[in-house]
Formats: C-alpha cells, sequence, structure tokens
C-alpha cells in the first residue's frame, strides 16, 4: 500500500506537470506523423487534462492523503492514454475497412480481389498454343503497375485494350495477354519474353514503363531513412510492441523520419526522386542495350515495332495529384520518364505517354487504387486502354 508520508506535501497541480508533457509529446507525434486521430478528440485529451487539473487543484494546501491521491490519479492518465490512443487509432486504420489483401485462409487477394495464375504463372487465363488461325495476339509486359494491384483481372488495361480492339475490329480476333509480374524491371521483362515468346507468338510487343523499371537501387536513393529505421526499431519499437502500442509505435517512427526531413537530416521526396533519376541515368546504358536486345528479338520474328507505354500514376494515395501543374517531385518524375521515351525511340520504339491526358480527363480525381497504394487506379487503366487502342491499331499497319 502506498505510504502517504512518502510523497511531499505539493500543490497538487504540479502532479500535472508530467501528464501535461505527457499529451504534448503524443500529440506531437501525432500531427508530425499526419495521424487520422480527430483533432476534436485529441482537442478532448487537452480539455480533460485542464479540468482535472482544475478540479482537484483548489488554493488551501492540501493532505498527504490529497497527494497521494493526486499522484495515483496521475499515473493512471498517464497509462491509460497511450491506450486511449492506441484504440482510436486502430478504430480510425482506414486499412481495417480495406478488403482483404495478401494470403487469407489460404487465398490470395489484391485488395479484395481473388489471384488465379495460368499455368504458366501468371495473372492471366489460359491461351490456346499453337496460336489460333484468325487471331491477333499481343504481348503485354511489365511490372505491378501492369499486373493490376488491387483491380480485378478484367479492369486492367490490358484487358480492356482487349475489349475495345474486339468491338472496332471484326472479324479479326485480337488477345492481349498479361504477362507481367510484381516488382519486376525491364530486364526480367526483357527475360520474360525471351522464355515465352515462342509460346505466346505475339503479333505486338507492348511494354508498360513504371518509374523505376530502369533499376532498383533503393539503397543508394536513401540511405539516411534506412540508418534512422534501424535506430528505431533498435532503440523504440521493441518497447512499444512489448506494450502492445502497435500503432502509436508506427505514427512515432511516421513523426521521426517527418522531423527529420523538416530538419534536412533525411531527404524530401523531391531529392529522393532526384537521386533516383541521377542513379538511373548512370544505368541508362544498360537500359538503352535491353531495350535493344527487345527490339531484335520483335525484329527477329517480323514484328512491328514494340511499344512503350508510360504508365503514370498519382504521386499521392489519398488526394489527386495535378498534372496540370506539376510539382517539383513529380516534375522529377516525368523528366525520368522523357528520358525513358526518348531512349526507347532511339532505339526504333514506339512510345506513348498520359501526362495531358490525365492533365485534362483526370486532373481533380484520386490517381490511386485505395487511400493506401500507389498503384493506378481503373480510370487510369481505362486511359491507358484508349491511347494503346489507337496505337495497337496504327501499328498493324506497319509493313517489314
Amino acid at each position: 500500500m502506498l505510504s502517504t508520508h512518502s510523497l511531499p506535501h505539493l500543490p497538487p497541480a504540479r502532479f500535472w506537470y508530467l501528464p501535461s508533457f505527457f499529451l504534448f509529446v503524443i500529440g506531437t507525434i501525432l500531427a508530425l506523423a499526419q495521424s487520422p486521430l480527430p483533432a476534436a478528440l485529441i482537442f478532448l485529451f487537452i480539455l480533460l487534462a485542464i479540468a482535472l487539473v482544475s478540479r482537484y487543484s483548489p488554493h488551501q494546501p492540501q493532505t498527504s492523503a490529497h497527494s497521494a491521491f493526486h499522484f495515483l490519479l496521475m499515473a493512471l492518465f498517464c497509462i491509460a492514454l497511450p491506450y486511449l490512443i492506441e484504440l482510436t487509432l486502430r478504430l480510425n486504420d482506414t486499412s481495417r475497412h480495406l478488403p482483404p489483401n495478401g494470403i487469407v485462409n489460404s487465398t490470395l487477394y489484391t485488395f479484395g480481389h481473388v489471384i488465379t495464375n495460368n499455368s504458366y504463372g501468371f495473372r492471366e487465363r489460359e491461351f490456346a498454343v499453337p496460336k489460333p488461325p484468325n487471331t491477333y495476339r499481343i504481348m503485354v509486359l511489365g511490372d505491378s503497375m501492369s499486373w493490376g494491384v488491387g483491380v480485378p483481372v478484367n479492369e486492367r488495361y490490358s484487358n480492356f485494350l482487349e475489349d475495345l480492339l474486339n468491338q472496332s475490329s471484326p472479324p479479326l480476333h485480337f488477345e492481349v495477354l498479361n504477362f507481367a509480374t510484381q516488382a519486376g524491371n525491364i530486364a526480367e521483362e526483357l527475360a520474360t519474353l525471351q522464355k515465352y515468346i515462342d509460346v505466346a507468338e505475339p503479333d505486338q510487343i507492348v511494354i508498360g514503363f513504371n518509374f523505376d523499371d530502369i533499376d532498383s537501387a533503393d539503397n543508394v536513393i536513401d540511405p539516411e531513412s534506412r540508418h534512422l529505421a534501424a535506430e528505431y526499431n533498435h532503440l523504440i519499437d521493441p518497447y512499444l510492441t512489448k506494450l502492445r502500442l502497435y500503432y502509436l509505435s508506427g505514427q512515432t517512427v511516421k513523426a521521426i523520419k517527418q522531423a527529420a526531413t523538416l530538419t534536412g537530416y533525411i531527404p524530401n521526396q523531391t531529392v529522393e526522386v532526384q537521386r533516383q533519376l541521377a542513379a538511373q541515368n548512370e544505368n541508362l546504358a544498360s537500359f538503352q542495350n535491353t531495350l535493344q536486345q527487345i527490339k531484335a528479338l520483335s525484329d527477329s520474328r517480323r514484328l512491328p515495332p514494340p511499344i512503350l507505354a508510360i504508365l503514370e500514376r498519382g504521386l499521392y494515395a489519398d488526394r489527386p495529384t495535378d498534372y496540370a501543374n506539376p510539382e517539383s517531385a513529380l516534375q522529377a518524375i516525368i523528366d525520368q520518364q522523357i528520358l525513358a521515351e526518348k531512349t526507347a525511340q532511339s532505339v526504333g520504339f514506339i512510345t506513348q505517354h498520359h501526362r495531358e491526358d490525365i492533365a485534362s480527363e483526370l486532373n481533380n480525381q484520386i490517381l490511386s487504387v485505395n487511400a493506401i497504394d500507389h498503384h493506378p487506379s481503373v480510370a487510369l487503366h481505362q486511359l491507358y486502354a484508349t491511347k494503346l487502342h489507337t496505337s495497337v491499331l496504327a501499328n498493324m499497319s506497319y509493313v517489314r
């Protein structure tokens, strides 16, 4: 039992200096992390602290028993506050309201859409081998942007493209087969083409190009963030995890990263993109060589020039991206895409991009598949397909 004689005869208000400071620290963390915690609830916590100080801080001197009561109340407040915040963060977690993603009950999902692969291991239907007569087949290569994270199979740009072609060009039958893989890059796309070109027997080849397809030198781009994350995982996260404050731990690491960005310890998004651009420029010769091999393989089958489709996406997952007036981080990405286009054109590719189309048709819309994932929305997939439809038909008239 707590001895009241062990506590000093202090004005009770002083006991609330610590929880007030504690509340200030947590509030700062949530503000820096741009927490989804409602501002009204944070305000309510502050009002609660003020009310407790006012209620239990009369002007007349207090006994040791009163001091013990205030000490216990303060301790209870300090213990309860982080768990109240944790519960509120959990209830406001947007991912809790999203469809299942990943393996759930032995079934693989991409945000609510069941993933099924064909016998070759691709997220595509089975197709006839050899290719049937009167069939014009297009082979699509790419990464997760083309694979279709967060969208059903029939709402990927490859499937939209097939529908458009079959609606506009009967009696020829079109098949658009998607050989994209998640987290792939241009070198892996070449390997896929080399392995499956004789199986697919394509009449045209389409490469869906993502900003980071030239290479993936993340460790070079942002070593500061990696070091900061490692330090956090070593010094702070184990303690919050033991206390089961998982959401508060996530908000804390976001707050630390934001504070480090504001102070210049780690690079902001614009600097990250510029670094990635510099790193990819160093690998441009390798990128060009890979494109030349794809073009040579296409030429060896007497196919029209391959199409490199730039797959633009939103800079943010939870709000619109302004392609009409691009901010610096987006402009750096656009510059990289323009460089990729020019490189592809120099080796004989046909290229297409959608920047102006997004600015005119989708500029006030969120371009991401959901509030936590940057992959392209269904509206973007439709935009890609509409422009590819024109490119493919124009390319069919090519005579070698």
